[in-house]
């Protein structure tokens, strides 16, 4: 599942989102988000390889309307 990814000059910010549905704990789908961005090696940009990188991985709870948790990878 593609995250969503901002580039800038001198830096590339990757971020994984999961949707905790009721039941399910946002901590499992922070596992997931984490994994995702952990397996995901592609790129943006032909510099992205010289810019910083950052990866986030954020839980929205779908019952709370809001992010839960989240973490920088």
């Amino acid at each position: 599942m593609p995250g969503l990814v901002c580039e800038f000059p001198d830096r590339l910010i990757k971020i994984a989102l999961r949707l905790a549905h009721e039941g399910e704990t946002p901590e499992e789908k922070l596992d997931e988000a984490r994994e995702q961005l952990l397996k995901d090696k592609e790129c943006s940009g032909s510099c992205a390889m010289l810019k910083k990188l950052r990866r986030l991985a954020m839980v929205f709870s779908a019952p709370e309307q809001r992010i839960v948790l989240s973490a920088e990878v």
